[in-house]
């Protein structure tokens, strides 16, 4: 979501933008860095750059491709440009997750309490961003469990990188059977093994075992000194395939 008097979000709609191609855009969000080793990339801006003015390392060092990001448009363009006066990216679960942290780019107005994380018991978490400035990277460390919305909320321009969750992670208090069936549906349980896959199994072992008997056969015959007693004793050889499982699978041995 835009302000009212800037952006274009249209059906409030964010863009994707390609960080490889901010020649045709704002080189703010672009990746990775001019300055950066290796010839650098399209990124512009002292935040992205690999060191600070006092050659101290830089935490929003953005030396590394970030493919595409989520930008809220400042004009309805063909290239991407964030939208300078800010506004709101909003995600919705369609169940509870486990948030794990959010990647950030170009937030350049300092430090703030820019994320909101709301959670099942109705509880707001608001976490800073520190926003290293033009072209930076920052990923925001979050470790929130039962989480339903996510706000990401730019004083200016801004773009998000990713956002890492997982659905069965973290909080080892479950929520009730109810609510996960109303998530998951039953599993199908399906045995082990069947005695068609056992037949099948049983016949590809005997065709391998007559296979490796003949190319070991061969194989020996070329080796041997016709001379040797050996040969004259006509040794012959006898391959079998041994197949070994873990541990685990003897439970299956009644199937």
């Amino acid at each position: 979501f835009s302000p009212e008097d800037s952006g274009y979000t249209p059906d409030k709609k964010a863009r994707l933008y390609d960080t490889t191609a901010a020649q045709q855009g704002d080189p703010d969000l672009g990746s990775p860095n001019e300055n950066c080793v290796n010839g650098g990339g399209p990124g512009k801006g002292a935040g992205g750059g690999p060191f600070l003015a006092n050659n101290q390392t830089n935490p929003g060092a953005n030396c590394e491709s970030q493919g595409h990001v989520l930008v809220l448009q400042e004009t309805n363009d063909a290239t991407a440009n964030a939208n300078d006066g800010g506004g709101r990216i909003l995600f919705i679960f369609g169940y509870p997750v486990t948030l794990e942290s959010v990647g950030l780019m170009d937030v350049d107005e300092g430090n703030g309490d820019y994320i909101i994380v709301h959670t099942t018991e109705g509880e707001l978490h608001h976490h800073a961003v520190n926003g290293y400035g033009d072209n930076s990277i920052e990923t925001v460390v979050l470790n929130r469990n039962k989480v339903i919305r996510l706000e990401i909320n730019f004083p200016g321009s801004g773009a998000v990188r990713f956002v890492q969750f997982c659905h069965d992670c973290g909080d080892k208090e479950q929520a009730t059977q109810e609510a996960i069936d109303q998530y998951y549906p039953p599993a199908t349980v399906q045995p082990y093994e069947n005695q068609n896959t056992v037949q099948t199994f049983t016949g590809m072992i005997a065709t391998l075992d007559q296979t490796l008997t003949s190319l070991l056969q061969q194989a020996l015959e070329g080796l041997i000194d016709t001379s040797s007693c050996l040969y004259n004793k006509g040794a012959q050889v006898d391959a079998k395939v041994l197949v070994s499982t873990p541990g685990i699978a003897n439970s299956c041995s009644n199937h």
